[in-house]
This record gives C-alpha cells, sequence and structure tokens, in this order.
C-alpha cells in the first residue's frame, strides 16, 4: 500500500495539469486530471495504478473524453461530475471503451 501511495505521489508530480480526483476500486487506483484538449478532442487525461502483485505496481494511462462523461457512457448518468460522483464515475472509467496501455 505504501508503494503504491508513492507511485500515486510521483505521477501527480509528472504531470503539468492538475489532478482532480482520486477513486480507488479494489486493487486499480484511478488519477483523473482536469480536461485538456488534444486537437479538436476534449478530455480527461486518466492514470490506473494496479497494485495486484504485491512485489509490483502497474501504471497505465487513458483519456476519458468529455463525450463520454457528459452523455453519460457505460451506463453512467449524464454529466457526471468527476470530483464527487464516486458511482458513475467509476462506471466511466471502467468503460471497456476506454483504453489503458
Amino acid at each position: 500500500m505504501i508503494q503504491t501511495l508513492k507511485n500515486i505521489a510521483s505521477a501527480l508530480t509528472e504531470e503539468n495539469n492538475s489532478p482532480i480526483s482520486v477513486y480507488t476500486v479494489g486493487s486499480a487506483n484511478y488519477i483523473i486530471y482536469g480536461a485538456t484538449s488534444v486537437g479538436a478532442i476534449t478530455g480527461y487525461p486518466v492514470k490506473r495504478i494496479d497494485s495486484t502483485i504485491t512485489s509490483a505496481q502497474r501504471i497505465d494511462t487513458g483519456f476519458l473524453l468529455e463525450p463520454d462523461r457528459a452523455g453519460g457512457a457505460n451506463g453512467s448518468a449524464a454529466n457526471v461530475n468527476l470530483k464527487t460522483d464516486y458511482d458513475n464515475t467509476i462506471l466511466l472509467l471502467t468503460n471497456p471503451s476506454l483504453i489503458y496501455g
């Protein structure tokens, strides 16, 4: 757990974009950063830190699209508040169309 927290702190300091929330589901920790645009595409950078193996943590990145958040992808409500709405944010973060790598 301490190593996971160190990885989260390291991930937070590596980004120029401030994190808006951190959620934990089982062995996975999700760090969601503020909205950013890449060309005409707006979304939220996400880091997923998985610590299912106690000797190592896996850090993957993804990009949660704004239309998915606003439209209620993966069964979530529409216009999810990523800072406070735990249940709907988890649905967005575990959406099969959100690719982590």
